[in-house]
């Protein structure tokens, strides 16, 4: 399973937010997408919240 960004990284001040996928390599569709939120501290990341939008189906 792979992550990739799925779109541009908005920013303010000290908080980000991307949108992801997860997926198997060379899937034409991931299996999950979500977003995080992301605030910094003097450089460091000091927290991170995230979100499923599309979570995997039970087989």
């Amino acid at each position: 399973m792979t992550f990739t960004l799925a779109g541009p990284v908005d920013t303010h001040h000290d908080i980000a937010r991307f949108t992801w996928h997860l997926a198997p390599a060379g899937a034409a569709e991931p299996v999950a997408v979500g977003f995080d939120v992301v605030k910094a501290d003097d450089g460091r990341l000091s927290a991170v919240y995230g979100f499923l939008d599309k979570e995997p189906t039970a087989s």
